[in-house]
């Protein structure tokens, strides 16, 4: 069937994408993505002559439609509109991203084709990436706190895209269905993908590795067989540890170029060196055919040996420390907060972190609205008006939590309930595969498992390039095929009176809000040039996205370079009345105001700001000037904003 490779292959392609343009954070990167692949589903769906998902893939996606329809709902409520939008934008994306690989079964070799190719595409991406870094004038803006981000721009997302790559590889290498050629291949694809995980030093990837490993060692047939295919890329990333480490060692040091470039050549050699020996070890599976006798003999010691490891490390855990110290350490790092910046290793520095207060705030926002959640995409303003900490997230860190306190039970319950029918459908394909089938299905589930274990702890449900690949492979596993499958169910002129007027309206939603940052982005980079350029791109903006609050603070910002303070008190004016719980609005309007000579209307709009922002101490220091009667200068306070931006994302 040619359908799902029409629908998946392009939208694969679009995941490489996203992983080469910061994880596909930007809307400017995803929205148009989202129309691409909607339209994509639409001129399938007739050309191939229908759709043909099972009865449990079906439900799924009708519960994930649901949900997105939920998000759009949430939009009524939230007190910041435009932000709503967005996010439910986003759920638009992965519903369509979902459909393109759910909505025809896959073949079991076209489906391991591509999610083998997938994830060496993304190795050689961030191996690209750290190329580019070392040639730079600077390889250390590829770094933030010492740690790899690019090309994602968040060393988190940069893990989390590397290891969900890492099951399917390692499953296709082990089996002996797959080429000898194409082994040795994936055994050294995935040393790379681990050994630069490593680089990323990602604290959330150390929890969920272990679960997805557990995961797939669960679901995939021929346990031993595939745990013994991971040794070489754990021993090989455990021999290179060394080296890898040294660019921590050495980033605020001259030694930092050579360093970097000797891990990326430490990198390709031992992924080099591990293909060479996956080909040998790919040759002699071909050619030995061990009894199935001697190989469940083999699979029990080597099961037994593995529990008699893990016991072992729970008894040494127990003599040489106290396992209720260590959690009662881990505990209180937890609690205390992000410790200041130190050069010690990220790995090793203990559980401290600002996601205890992230939580708080989450889980109090989702009591004070616990059915219909405050909005999607709603967390900025309530963290910043509670917050104990320095930060500003405009997420929460959690998938979990994100969807309870932003669209409450309702929104929790419907996604639950696409996720069971997901897995249900995996269950069901499961049990009609062979062995090598019913094993890439398991491969596939534990990419998910490890999206979601560790999403549980990050804010990666705003990178499409992480999250749309786990949720691709979830679809993948529940539609997987030994053969072409079930004829498609056409969809008719009542299906196509129903979709067509649906898929108009999920158009425009991408489509306006999209155009609308393309213009807001291009005034942004023309307005040196040509000012009136750029406000009528601005004026543009405000007319195709009615709800967001972006063109007017970007024109804003614009007039107060330029000195004309009565523009910049309007656009921050217009701003406030599309969102006036923007304390930066609020503040930039008293800036204004001073310039102005209007002392008192900026006192009151610092007050507002300081309500919505108690803890920003420039609301303070300009408050403080104007009762004082100095002179405020609006260009060394936005300077002190970058400043302080910039030393942040050190």
């Amino acid at each position: 069937m040619v359908a799902p490779l029409a629908a998946g292959v392009p939208t694969a392609l679009i995941f490489v994408l996203w992983t080469t343009r910061d994880g596909g954070y930007s809307a400017t990167a995803w929205m148009p993505a989202a129309l691409f692949i909607g339209a994509l589903l639409m001129v399938v769906a007739w050309l191939g002559g229908g759709v043909a998902p099972s009865r449990r893939t079906l439900l799924a996606l009708a519960c994930f439609s649901a949900f997105t329809i939920w998000s759009f709902c949430s939009i009524a409520w939230a007190d910041v509109r435009g932000d709503a939008w967005e996010g439910a934008n986003r759920t638009l994306l992965y519903l369509v991203v979902f459909a393109a690989f759910a909505l025809w079964p896959w073949r079991v070799r076209h489906a391991a084709v591509l999610l083998g190719a997938l994830s060496v595409a993304i190795a050689g991406v961030v191996v690209f990436a750290l190329a580019s870094a070392i040639v730079s004038e600077d390889p250390t803006t590829s770094f933030i706190g010492r740690r790899l981000a690019e090309p994602t721009g968040y060393y988190n997302a940069t893990a989390a895209i590397l290891l969900g790559a890492l099951w399917p590889v390692a499953y296709l290498a082990a089996r002996r269905e797959v080429h000898p050629a194409a082994r040795a291949v994936l055994f050294g694809v995935s040393v790379v993908l681990l050994e630069l995980a490593f680089l990323s030093q990602s604290r959330g990837s150390v929890v969920a590795l272990p679960i997805a490993l557990i995961v797939y060692l669960a679901l995939v047939p021929g346990r031993l067989r595939a745990l013994l295919a991971l040794v070489p890329a754990a021993l090989a990333t455990a021999l290179a540890a060394p080296q890898l480490l040294d660019v921590h060692e050495a980033f605020d040091t001259p030694r930092f170029d050579g360093e970097l470039q000797d891990s990326l050549t430490v990198v390709l050699a031992s992924g080099a060196a591990v293909a060479v020996v996956g080909l040998a070890i790919a040759v002699v599976d071909r050619r030995v055919n061990p009894s199935a006798g001697l190989v469940r003999n083999l699979s029990r010691i080597g099961l037994a040996g593995a529990a008699v490891v893990a016991v072992l490390a729970t008894v040494t855990a127990f003599v040489v420390s106290s396992p209720s110290g260590w959690l009662e350490r881990g505990w209180d790092d937890f609690r205390r907060g992000a410790p200041p910046p130190s050069s010690e290793l990220h790995l090793t520095s203990g559980l401290g972190s600002n996601r205890y207060d992230f939580w708080r705030v989450a889980l109090r926002e989702a009591r004070s609205s616990p059915v219909v959640g405050i909005g999607a995409d709603n967390f900025a303003v309530p963290y910043l008006r509670e917050r104990r900490s320095d930060e500003e997230p405009l997420y929460s860190h959690s998938i979990q939590l994100d969807i309870l306190s932003q669209t409450g039970i309702v929104g929790v319950a419907l996604i639950l309930a696409a996720l069971a029918a997901a897995l249900g459908a995996f269950a069901l394909a499961r049990a009609q595969l062979s062995t090598f089938g019913v094993g890439l299905a398991g491969a596939a589930i534990a990419s998910f498992a490890y999206w979601l274990a560790h999403a549980s702890v990050d804010w990666f449900w705003q990178f499409p390039g992480v999250t749309a690949p786990a949720l691709a492979c979830l679809a993948l596993a529940g539609g997987l095929r030994e053969s072409a499958g079930r004829e498609p169910r056409r969809l008719g002129v009542a299906g196509g009176a129903i979709l067509v007027p649906v898929a108009t309206v999920a158009g425009l939603s991408l489509l306006l809000p999209w155009l609308a940052a393309v213009e807001a982005r291009r005034a942004s980079a023309v307005w040196r040039e040509s000012p009136h350029a750029a406000y009528e791109r601005l004026g543009r903006a405000r007319s195709l996205n009615p709800l967001t609050d972006r063109p007017d603070q970007v024109e804003g910002v614009i007039a107060g370079r330029m000195g004309d303070w009565e523009r910049m008190r309007a656009a921050f004016v217009r701003s406030l009345e599309r969102n006036p719980w923007s304390w930066y609005a609020h503040f930039e309007l008293a800036l204004a105001d001073a310039q102005l000579g209007e002392r008192g209307a900026a006192l009151r709009e610092l007050d507002l700001a300081a309500e919505l922002n108690p803890d920003e101490p420039m609301v303070g220091i300009v408050r403080r000037m104007i009762r004082d009667g100095e002179r405020v200068r609006p260009s060394e306070i936005d300077a002190f904003f970058l400043k302080r931006a910039r030393d942040r994302a050190r």
